[in-house]
């Protein structure tokens, strides 16, 4: 009973995982990978019963895998550290394009095994590549810099520091530099789902006619990309095609990887006898070579094809000394692939304790890489699907709590069901901690954004206002220069005079204009100024009546005509708001202010009859507070309305406002305190600003 429903458990998690991914195909496949090499490593095609100990692992996961072979290099195999050959020239250079390429060569060297630090040799060969104008030094260092940010998960930063290579390249026709920028491009596209971009670039890179190294490269990945997709024999042609190069310039290792992928093609068509074949042969090249990490990849896959044809003593054999290898170079991927099979093989041999202890070992081991999965997952969101992996995780999430259901609904597994459902909901509320902390992430740059667009149109709009009164102020600076230089060389009385007069109208208009300049610095600070008072509870119609008697004195002493009426119709006893007073004041103002001129303009065209008036009313509607404030001036035409309230339009003339007024008072009552404020009017009629504001 007891092992009936573990293997009912574990079905039920392999059906978990097959579903996670959109593009599974008939056959699922454990591809593995190590962050030290290009080249992909694979392991079995399983089929999925309820009988046997097995599951598939989703096909998304052989993105990262197959991607990283097109960062292959020509010359390096990566390994610990910097051997002789590349350190030495980072000690004995003489002059600075060696500099260069000492310090590209160690960024190419350590990309893998040391990702930062070889990041660090790209930036610093970037820079001296740059002061020393050497612009192939520069390319190579871009690629590499793009390399690099590939292997970290910034595939937004890779792709742009790959284009930044492949446009110096362009330009000094660098034919390998051109072939290994479309690789390593079509391999980021490739990354972030755009396979057909990637299958593109792959063949541009072959059109170039590039060095054997980089063509058997393209051949690899474009074999991949087949198998990916299931079509096997353009699969098996492109990566025979890779094989013979390798063989032909005496790459060993890239022939063992090419000899790897053909095992693993003849495993996805479930020929295991063809694909144990060329695993062993691709064993027998590494173990030359002594690549620890190769050794237990191939090993897996070994011990898979063993475990299949119940060959149980020898798959456990090679999945063992694959486990202690991967060990020592702490390959964590290889770990959980290596107990997982493992599980298998206990499974499959009716040894279910070890099969259990070993899947809880597989289950840690898979828990322990979770966060560089995430690394990956935040990459891709910075190279523009955002939204599309938070939809992805909430689909996870969602998975998830219906496994958890169906983990509740089987009770009776006692501690192994505690154990999945604990690790299953800690997995989930990982999830959507994380799609929180992106929508926030989101949303603070959405408003960063809005922000500095605004600034921008504040800063265009400074530049325009401010520049009339400095023309003026500069034009008759130099006529009252001349007009002193005229002075100087006159002695008639009349003549003097004359340019005395002159000279002090000039005087005057530099006067007015600095003053005019003065009044836009003042309202822009105004306008940017953010208010240290504390907001108070504010009598509205107190405030009104004492904005009314300000404005009362001022237009007094204007020009108009016939003075405005101000019609008070306040209603009593209105509930309280908070506020900053003098914010409220300055609202009201530049508002009448605005009513004032309007009634100005229409009492110079209408002489009879007119009298101009501005009705100031107050009310509650609901849990706002509402003020109308109406003049019967000249209105506002229609084809402007909309734009009463951008910085610094205005409609009045050169040396009048600064088109900052109802801009502020926009910004004081939307923004700052929540409130509304429209405006309705008929041209030569009236014009109405209804302002609301939330009560206490």
């Amino acid at each position: 009973m007891f092992e009936r429903m573990l293997l009912k458990i574990v079905d039920k998690i392999g059906t978990m995982q097959r579903n996670c991914c959109p593009g599974v195909r008939e056959l699922g496949y454990i591809p593995l990978y190590s962050s030290s090499y290009s080249s992909p490593e694979h392991v079995h095609a399983v089929n999925i019963t309820t009988t046997s100990f097995r599951w598939r692992t989703p096909a998304c996961i052989l993105f990262p895998v197959a991607a990283l072979i097109g960062f292959l290099a020509p010359f390096i195999h990566a390994q610990q550290g910097l051997p002789d050959r590349i350190a030495a020239p980072l000690k004995s250079w003489t002059s600075a394009e060696e500099r260069v390429d000492a310090m590209n060569n160690a960024a190419w060297h350590l990309r893998h095994n040391d990702p930062v630090q070889a990041l660090e040799w790209a930036l610093r060969a970037r820079d001296l590549a740059d002061s020393a104008s050497y612009e192939r030094g520069l390319g190579w260092a871009y690629r590499n810099e793009a390399v690099v940010e590939y292997v970290l998960g910034e595939y937004a930063d890779a792709l742009t520091s790959n284009l930044e290579a492949l446009r110096i390249f362009e330009r000094l026709g660098e034919r390998d530099g051109i072939a290994s920028a479309h690789l390593n491009i079509g391999l980021v596209h490739w990354q972030i789902g755009n396979p057909e971009k990637a299958q593109q670039y792959f063949h541009d890179a072959l059109a170039k006619n590039p060095s054997p190294t980089l063509t058997a490269t393209a051949y690899g990945n474009i074999g991949l990309m087949h198998t990916e997709q299931a079509e096997y024999r353009n699969a098996l042609a492109n990566t025979e095609k890779a094989l013979d190069i390798y063989r032909r310039i005496g790459d060993a290792l890239g022939e063992s990887t090419m000899l790897n992928n053909l095992g693993w093609i003849y495993e996805l068509q479930q020929k295991p006898t063809d694909a144990l074949k060329y695993y062993e042969r691709s064993l027998a090249i590494r173990r030359k070579i002594g690549d620890k990490r190769r050794i237990a990849s191939v090993s897996i896959s070994i011990g898979s094809i063993l475990r299949q044809q119940k060959h149980f003593d020898e798959a456990l054999e090679f999945l063992a000394r694959a486990l202690q290898l991967s060990r020592e170079i702490g390959d964590k991927k290889q770990i959980e692939a290596s107990y997982e099979e493992m599980s298998r093989a206990y499974a499959d041999m009716g040894n279910f304790e070890q099969a259990y202890l070993h899947f809880v070992r597989f289950a840690g081991a898979r828990d322990s890489i979770v966060d560089d999965r995430i690394a990956v997952d935040i990459a891709k969101l910075e190279a523009n699907f955002r939204m599309e992996q938070a939809e992805r995780e909430v689909a996870l999430l969602t998975r998830a709590n219906e496994l958890q259901s169906t983990i509740v609904y089987i009770t009776s597994a006692g501690l192994v069901l505690v154990l999945i459902f604990s690790v299953v909901s800690f997995i989930g509320y990982r999830s959507k901690s994380r799609i929180n902390r992106r929508l926030e992430a989101t949303q603070k740059q959405l408003i960063v954004q809005e922000k500095l667009a605004s600034l921008g149109q504040l800063t265009a709009g400074i530049a325009h206002e401010i520049q009339n009164p400095l023309n003026f102020i500069t034009n008759f600076s130099e006529v009252s220069r001349e007009l002193l230089l005229e002075l100087d060389e006159t002695d008639d009385p009349e003549e003097r005079t004359a340019i005395l007069g002159d000279l002090g109208q000039s005087v005057r208009k530099i006067h007015e204009h600095g003053v005019r300049a003065d009044g836009i610095v003042r309202s822009m600070m105004l306008h940017a100024r953010s208010s240290s008072e504390e907001p108070q509870l504010t009598d509205v119609d107190a405030l009104i009546s004492y904005v009314i008697e300000l404005a009362t004195h001022a237009t007094t002493a204007s020009n108009m005509p016939r003075p405005p009426v101000f019609d008070a119709r306040l209603e009593p006893l209105l509930p309280a708001v908070r506020v900053v007073p003098q914010d409220l004041s300055q609202v009201f103002l530049n508002i009448i202010n605005n009513a004032v001129d309007a009634l100005s303009e229409r009492s110079h065209l209408v002489t009879e009859g007119y009298e101009p008036r501005i009705t100031i009313t107050t009310g509650v509607q609901g849990r706002s507070l509402i003020i109308r404030i109406r003049d019967n001036g000249i209105g506002i035409p229609e084809s402007i309305r909309g734009r009463i309230f951008e910085p610094f339009y205005t409609t009045k003339d050169s040396g009048k406002g600064t088109g900052l007024g109802l801009s502020i008072s926009y910004d004081l009552i939307v923004q700052k305190y929540g409130g509304t404020i429209d405006v309705a009017s008929q041209e030569n009629e009236y014009t109405e600003f209804i302002m609301t504001l939330p009560t206490v």
